[in-house]
C-alpha cells in the first residue's frame, strides 16, 4: 500500500484509528529521515505489509501534532493498532523497523 502524507492532527487521529498503522515522522534536512523513507516506501508495497497502512508526518509542516506524540528525534517510527501505540522506534534502522513490522503482523 503507497504511503500517505498526513498533514494535519485530525487526519492523523482518523488513520491511526483502524488497523494496524505505520506512522514515520521526518524531516526533510534530516539525513537519517532521507536515507529511512525509501526504505518505508519501498516496504508498503511489500506483499506482506498489504494489510498495513504507511503514513508519513513531514515535522516541519506539522510541528504541533511533532510536539504533542512527543517526537524530538527524527525519523521516528509509531507502529499503531487499532488506535493504541504498540511500537515507538528512533532511528534508521532499517532491520529494527523490519522487526517491529514483523511483530506487528
Amino acid at each position: 500500500m503507497p504511503t500517505q502524507l498526513i498533514k494535519s492532527a485530525g487526519e492523523y487521529d482518523a488513520v491511526t484509528q483502524e488497523g494496524t498503522v505505520v506512522v514515520t515522522f521526518f524531516a526533510t534536512w534530516n539525513g537519517p529521515s532521507r536515507q529511512i523513507k525509501p526504505f518505508i516506501e519501498e516496504t508498503s508495497n511489500k506483499k506482506e505489509y498489504m494489510n498495513i497502512k504507511f503514513v508519513l508526518v513531514d515535522a516541519d509542516e506539522c510541528p504541533e501534532l511533532t510536539e504533542r506524540e512527543d517526537v524530538s528525534s527524527m525519523p521516528t517510527l509509531k507502529i499503531y493498532k487499532n488506535g493504541k501505540c504498540m511500537h515507538n522506534l528512533t532511528g534508521a534502522n532499517q532491520a529494527a523497523v523490519d522487526d517491529c513490522l514483523k511483530r506487528a503482523i
